[in-house]
């Protein structure tokens, strides 16, 4: 069984360089390099005042190029060096990438609101997609911790993962296979972020 004392670190890349109001989920677009740098040393401070130690910490990251940025920047300032995960990806927005959400026609954004779960905005990954890669990095992450005696865990990811990992951790089974867009986390965790997590023993997983 994991140990309950297990430490998730949910990181969220720092500020993008892309247009407000743009849709990019898969779209490679570059965060700011003073704010990563930023984001990486404060990062570093913060997990030093834990008390952890490289031995018994796990670094993954997204392989985009903002959270891939942020992993080499951790590690220059003092973190274990970082794997990248496919699994800890952003949503994929299919033909919505890159357009303003503002452009985007109100009908297709209604199809996504009524069928939430299911639905494939602009024809690329829907959020029950998003919840089960997000499942199998959690459970990998598990296993792997308790395999080689990890205490923390560290993800550098993106809103969307760390929204999900929240959904997970929270709700029920049933809940989530019924998951609507009213239930989904509104506020983000802010760009150059964390949010700490002690993971269950076993995680909740959808049944579909």
């Amino acid at each position: 069984m994991a140990s309950p004392h297990l430490s998730l670190w949910l990181v969220r890349h720092a500020t993008p360089r892309v247009a407000p109001g743009t849709c990019y989920g898969r779209l490679e677009v570059q965060a700011d390099p003073d704010h990563t740098r930023l984001t990486a040393h404060q990062l570093h401070a913060a997990w030093q005042s834990h008390k952890a130690a490289p031995e018994t910490t796990l670094v993954w990251h997204s392989p985009a190029r903002r959270c891939a940025d942020l992993a080499t920047a951790c590690a220059q300032a003092g973190l274990p060096a970082s794997e990248p995960k496919a699994d800890l990806l952003e949503m994929d927005f299919g033909q919505w990438e890159g357009l303003a959400w503002d452009a985007i026609e109100r009908t297709e954004i209604d199809a996504w609101t009524q069928h939430f779960l299911t639905h494939r905005p602009g024809g690329g990954e829907s959020v029950d997609a998003l919840l089960h890669r997000t499942q199998r990095a959690l459970t990998l992450g598990l296993q792997t911790a308790q395999a080689q005696g990890i205490k923390t865990l560290i993800w550098l990811t993106h809103a969307g993962v760390i929204r999900a990992v929240e959904c997970l951790i929270s709700r029920s089974p049933q809940a989530l296979n019924t998951l609507q867009a009213k239930d989904w986390p509104m506020t983000p965790c802010a760009f150059g972020s964390w949010q700490i997590h002690t993971l269950p023993p076993v995680l909740r997983t959808q049944t579909r």
